[in-house]
């Protein structure tokens, strides 16, 4: 079916740039579709270059991997995502609507009201997410620069010209936006790679904390590639906003997909590099913060905290402005009495409130980063859910997808009382049990605990510093078996049971440490090692089981002597003659 607009109706919708858009999420006809494929790769691609991409690229590094097995889990995982979301560009140019109005066709008229509750949590958590992370390097970089303070006000001034900017260029618009990412590419793009030189004096490709994460090596490979492949999907619902002014009749399926494709996969990629490059770069910093951005910025040499700044304020602007956008039509797609102007400020003013409470008030950015990750979990099965529609569907009754709007109940998609059943059956099942939900699950439960202290532990044991230690717990040591015999065993393969040494040390302890205060210290490193266990701090315990002097040789020796005759070494350590 075509649906028809009046003359006055079609004036509405023209999108210039420097002009406020006064369309929102009504259809849109073909005279009014002027934008080009091109401009739908370009947004995407720009609105990937930012700090959050970069921080999501050193996660992996962080997870245990060395940089030639997360090039591997990245390249895998974004190509995976990206395939997930590029059948749903074409989506838009048939119905001439955003993503979650569509999402009608497949889900009901009032089923598509979980793809917009999802949108606005998933474009309130990035855009907050965004001004964190660019707000905290731009307040870095002062810092550097001009010894500007590095206190709450500074953040609160920081965050606010980020998110005041984003508003600004959601307001205005789609043509607005586009034209905003096709400066982005190029001057973030440049710098970025200027970036790969300020920074290659400390990279080492092989360098890795030599811990993984999840205990084994493809079991965390597969959880760095699942939370590569969230990037390109947390974009489903925001890809319509663009691909509805492109039209249908002038523009093939393939050059759309094409388009969004090629945007989407290198945007995500080359931010992630250069997290992961940078991160393996870092392990020499003599003295990690427990921010990434801040040590970025500390690292540096003089010239590049300039670029620093300029990619904080463009890479911030370039996401943010998508999320903000996007909250807008999700919004009026609910609320359809409001214009998109309207709608857009009160989100904006919403997400702007939620990231001030957020960082001043429950110091929550790392439960809200937790957050946009695991609702990859609930969006996935929703964007592949589209997907297939997309796929199987050829044509559309754009007048009865805008039933809700209308106040209309029955139609093509009205289902049972506006919701498909099945449809929604089937996202509610892979949200919860399905691969990604448990994926992400997971890393919801560890990148918030490990995104800091982890990176903390590798930076002690990354690079030249990595050697060192690999080569300290190799050194052979005399340790003697519970049976007396004596054997020589390496720290290393000790290691293997460092928890049982740092258990009975523990208890020992507390059997000995009643009669004086010489070996509290040693009580209370036990205890603190007994929860933290990286391997720097295992050879610690280790040098204190077998009695290798660290401080008060003497009780060390003998307490460590009496631990290590008991069931304390692997049956590998061979036995000397």
């Amino acid at each position: 079916m075509t649906a028809t607009l009046s003359p006055p109706e079609i004036a509405l919708t023209t999108d210039r740039v420097g002009e406020v858009e006064n369309a929102g999420v009504e259809y849109l006809p073909e005279d009014a579709r002027d934008s080009r494929p091109r401009n739908l790769g370009a947004v995407f691609l720009g609105a990937n270059f930012t700090w959050t991409n970069v921080v999501f690229g050193a996660f992996a590094i962080l997870f245990g991997l060395n940089f030639w097995q997360t090039l591997t889990s990245m390249a895998v995982g974004v190509a995976v995502g990206t395939l997930a979301v590029v059948p749903t560009a074409i989506i838009g140019p048939r119905t001439g609507t955003n993503m979650t109005v569509s999402s009608g066709a497949f889900f009901g008229i009032r089923g598509r009201f979980i793809g917009s509750g999802i949108a606005l949590l998933i474009a309130f958590g990035f855009a907050a997410v965004t001004v964190w992370t660019s707000g905290d390097a731009i307040v870095a970089a002062g810092h550097r620069l001009l010894g500007t303070p590095e206190n709450d006000a500074v953040h609160a001034i920081a965050y606010a010209a980020v998110a005041a900017l984003m508003v600004t260029v959601a307001l205005y618009g789609h043509a607005t936006i586009v034209a905003m990412q096709k400066v982005v590419v190029p001057v973030v793009g440049a710098l970025m790679i200027l970036g790969v030189f300020a920074f290659a004096g400390g990279f080492d490709p092989g360098a890795s904390s030599g811990e993984y994460m999840l205990g084994g090596f493809w079991q965390t490979w597969a959880l760095s590639a699942v939370l590569f492949a969230a990037a390109p999907i947390s974009y489903g619902p925001t890809i319509g906003d663009y691909t509805r002014r492109i039209s249908a009749l002038q523009f093939s399926n393939r050059r759309i997909c094409a388009a969004l494709g090629i945007g989407m996969f290198v945007g995500v990629l080359l931010p992630s590099l250069f997290g992961a490059f940078t991160a393996v770069s870092l392990a020499e910093l003599a003295n990690p913060t427990d921010s990434y951005l801040d040590d970025l910025v500390a690292a540096s040499p003089g010239w590049y905290v300039l670029p620093i700044v300029v990619i904080s304020l463009l890479g911030g602007l370039s996401q943010g402005v998508l999320c903000v956008y996007a909250s807008g039509l999700d919004l009026e797609g609910l609320a359809p009495q409001l214009k998109r102007t309207q709608t857009t400020t009160i989100t904006a003013a919403v997400a702007i409130a939620l990231r001030y409470l957020g960082v001043f008030v429950f110091d929550a950015v790392e439960s809200v980063t937790a957050m946009t990750v695991a609702l990859n979990a609930v969006i996935t099965p929703w964007v592949a859910i589209l997907a297939i529609g997309a796929l199987r569907t050829k044509t559309y009754d754009l007048t009865d997808l805008q039933a809700f709007a209308q106040g209309r109940h029955g139609g093509r998609y009205w289902f049972t009382g506006g919701w498909n059943v099945r449809a929604v059956v089937a996202w509610t099942v892979g949200a919860v049990f399905g691969p990604a939900g448990r994926q992400h699950h997971a890393v919801c439960r560890t990148v918030g605990r490990h995104r800091r202290r982890g990176r903390r532990e590798h930076h002690r044991i990354g690079g030249p510093g990595r050697v060192a230690l690999q080569r300290e717990q190799t050194q052979k040591f005399p340790t003697r078996r519970a049976n007396g015999a004596l054997c020589d065993c390496s720290r290393r393969e000790l290691s293997q049971q460092w928890h049982v040494v740092v258990r009975r040390i523990g208890e020992d302890f507390e059997h000995r440490a009643a009669g004086g205060h010489q070996l509290s210290a040693f009580e209370s490193l036990a205890r603190h090692l007994n929860s933290a266990g990286r391997d720097r701090r295992v050879v610690a315990v280790l040098r204190t089981a077998i009695g290798v002097g660290i401080g008060q040789a003497d009780d060390v020796g003998r307490l460590g002597g009496d631990l290590a005759l008991d069931h304390l070494v692997p049956d590998t350590c061979p036995e000397r003659p």
